[in-house]
């Protein structure tokens, strides 16, 4: 079982990583098996090539920029529940941020086993991100 120390540093992590990148620093923080869900995905993604589409698609389009507003840690487990807030910008196609911006409340469920987040279930409004409008080319 690991510390709650542990537990939230994994936690901290991996909000940070999304919003720095690389997607390899991101993938680096996951399971071979890891499972992957949010409200985009009708099935659980499955598996470092699936998280390397779909994540590298979503980071790839938006600026993602989390700050954790309550984390709890689910006890007897090595899993936490993370509250945050995240401020999102449309990507422009050179990887700038744009000026449209989008605050968003969500919650995620992370269960770490071997030290490495073995699942990640997003909950927030996700649809709504299309709603920002595009940059200029």
């Amino acid at each position: 079982m690991l510390s709650t120390k542990e537990v939230n540093r994994i936690v901290q992590e991996r909000f940070a990583a999304w919003a720095d990148g690389p997607l390899a620093r991101v993938l680096d923080l996951y399971h071979d098996e890891a499972r992957y869900w949010d409200t985009r995905t009708p099935d659980a993604v499955v598996g470092k090539a699936g998280l390397a589409r779909h994540l590298g698609t979503l980071m790839e389009d938006f600026d993602l920029r989390f700050a954790v507003l309550e984390e709890h840690r689910l006890e007897g487990r090595d899993a936490a529940i993370a509250l945050w807030e995240c401020a999102v910008r449309r990507r422009h196609a050179d990887g700038r941020a744009g000026q449209a911006l989008m605050l968003q409340r969500g919650m995620n469920i992370l269960e770490i086993r071997d030290g490495l987040i073995v699942r990640d279930e997003c909950f927030n409004d996700a649809a709504a991100l299309q709603a920002l409008p595009a940059n200029p080319a």
